[in-house]
């Protein structure tokens, strides 16, 4: 048996087209990485490209404040806006702290008592005051003092609120909760700052508080009636729960790790970026592995060798099995190539934080385990589409059929995941595609639908593995070859 499968990997590695479609991923991966890198979209929360000031004075000079004073003040405010943050450098914490508008109520009570319809000099006056001293903390370093002040503004807010909320009508009192939730929320997250002497810096604790602010208030403004169902709507809270709770462990224990969508590194979503490019590598032998011996009529010869039809087919069908690591390591390497390159290895050192809703605890792996452990978690899915891809080839003995059939698959499984999910379609939980995600069971995550389990959804991919298995081995044993 290891003689033949040897014998099939050398012909493997002796086919142009393995190489050329190797060059051609590496490529992608390439150009994937550096359009990144050009356009500095590594997961920088403050990533923004300032609109032209003149662009903006142009509009400005053509409004008249006279006749149009709300159209005036909206353009003038947004011209005041981006002349402060364009006033301070890329990457600093004032740059950072700009770009979450935290100004912007400075520069609207400014405008609205200059050029409002109720303007009044003695309160612009007090509005400028205050504003130079927000400009005069940015400009002294005195980030705390940003902090306190809103702080301060967000309690009274909150007062203002809670106190509302004991003379609201009933029809108001949901939306008041609903604001008074989210005012807690955002207070909490600028104490985190001030306790932990977090700054707008981009680092990862600063990344952590955003992510924290971000999906606390996705939990406030996500209700069940935006959902089809209520199973949708607990999927979708968990996945909330997940960064909420991966953000504050970082934060807690000041540990140098994110999230998978948060993490700077491109290998942290390998199988998310290039899982087709993978898949389409392994149907590349995997569709033609028995196929292309019937077309060139190579089949006689490796027929008449001393071993079964079952034990020639069988080293073929591991040969392909064989490939799916080949076929993912390949793409790694040249991914982990390309970004130490691009990037710098500096990526590779955060960690990456996963929640495990069985043991309610977060999990930190080094970026090259993690990359490792996410292969293993989907190598469900390759096998299932090997196997597919290798009985289409073996039954019709068709290399196209046998490459495109379960790419199609694969895209079109996707989207009736998608279709099933969201109406909860119960019925049709048989269907592979919905059961070959086994990392949801890894980690604890509420399945695809409602009931299912992961014993379930392995014995269904069982099942469906079987089934190919035996129709294609029953077939390859009836063929006759003496027509090729």
């Amino acid at each position: 048996m290891i003689k033949l499968i040897k014998n099939e990997l050398s012909k493997i590695f002796l086919r142009k087209n393995v190489y050329i479609m190797i060059a051609v991923v590496i490529s992608f991966i390439f150009y994937s990485n550096y359009i990144l890198r050009d356009k500095n979209l590594v997961n920088d929360p403050y990533a923004s490209n300032l609109p032209d000031i003149k662009i903006f004075e142009e509009s400005l000079a053509k409004i008249n404040p006279d006749t149009a004073p709300e159209q005036y003040i909206r353009m003038k405010n947004s011209l005041d806006s981006v002349k402060l943050v364009a006033s301070y450098s890329e990457k600093t914490w004032q740059r950072n702290i700009l770009t979450t508008g935290i100004h912007f109520k400075y520069i609207t009570t400014i405008n609205q008592y200059a050029f409002g319809l109720e303007k009044d000099e003695e309160k612009m006056l007090e509005a400028i005051k205050e504003y130079d001293t927000f400009v005069a903390k940015l400009d002294n370093n005195n980030w705390k003092g940003i902090i306190n002040d809103e702080i301060s503004l967000q309690e009274k807010n909150l007062k203002e609120l809670r106190d509302s909320l004991l003379t609201a009508d009933i029809e108001s009192v949901d939306k008041i909760k609903h604001n008074i939730a989210s005012l807690e929320i955002t207070i909490e997250a600028y104490n985190i700052r001030l306790d932990k002497e977090i700054n707008y810096t981009s680092d990862y604790l600063d990344k952590a508080v955003i992510s924290y602010i971000k999906y606390s208030q996705s939990i406030v403004n996500t209700t069940p009636d935006t959902f089809r169902n209520e199973y949708n709507y607990k999927q979708q809270l968990q996945s909330y729960v997940e960064e909420v709770t991966i953000s504050k462990y970082i934060i807690d224990n000041d540990i140098d790790t994110l999230s998978k969508n948060f993490h700077p590194s491109p290998s942290a979503t390998i199988y998310e970026q290039y899982d087709i490019f993978i898949l389409i590598l392994i149907l590349l032998i995997s569709g033609g592995i028995v196929s292309e011996e019937f077309s060139k009529g190579t089949i006689k010869l490796l027929l008449v060798r001393p071993h079964s039809r079952i034990k020639i087919l069988l080293s073929k069908y591991i040969t392909a099995l064989l490939m799916i690591v080949f076929s993912y390591f390949v793409v790694a390497i040249a991914q982990v190539a390309i970004e130490a390159v691009l990037y710098g290895t500096i990526n590779f050192s955060t960690e990456l934080a996963v929640y495990n809703f069985n043991t309610y605890t977060v999990n930190t792996y080094n970026i090259f385990l993690y990359m490792l452990i996410d292969f293993i978690h989907f190598i469900p899915v390759y096998i299932i589409l090997t196997t597919l891809s290798f009985a289409i080839s073996t039954v019709f003995t068709s290399t196209t059929l046998g490459i495109t059939l379960p790419v199609i698959g694969m895209l079109g499984g996707t989207a009736i995941n998608y279709t099933v999910m969201r109406r909860q379609m119960i019925s049709l939980k048989y269907f592979i595609t919905l059961n070959w995600d086994f990392p949801i069971y890894i980690n604890g995550k509420l399945p695809q639908l409602e009931g299912m389990t992961w014993q379930f959804s392995l014995f269904v991919t069982l099942v469906y593995l079987a089934a190919l298995l035996l129709v294609t081995f029953i077939e390859f044993r009836r063929k006759n070859i003496t027509n090729i």
